[in-house]
């Protein structure tokens, strides 16, 4: 039963990263605090942070309705604010240059 559970889990992060690509998509690569447009800036370094930990419900973490976009500054400081920022990012995705 263990090999299973194991190959569940790359699909299951490939769901998620899939999840993010689509909001960043949905968010027109805009920055959602900011309001930095990678389209209109050129290079904005934005990520997909997710609303909801994708570790606490798992089944969020695949859902587009889950991750919002932000900019590495707005993110980073937002994790400043509400964790600390020693505190490692959990929700924090692949970027997007």
């Amino acid at each position: 039963m263990i090999k299973p559970l194991a190959r569940a889990e790359p699909q299951r992060q490939a769901r998620v990263e899939q999840a993010c690509t689509l909001a960043k998509q949905r968010d027109l690569k805009t920055c959602q605090i900011t309001l930095r447009d990678r389209n209109k800036e050129g290079k904005v370094n934005l990520e997909a942070d997710h609303l909801d930990l994708k570790q606490r419900h798992k089944n969020l973490g695949s859902s587009v309705d889950n991750p919002i976009t932000l900019c590495s500054e707005a993110h980073d400081q937002y994790h400043g604010w509400n964790d600390g920022t020693n505190k490692l990012c959990l929700a924090r995705m692949a970027t997007v240059e």
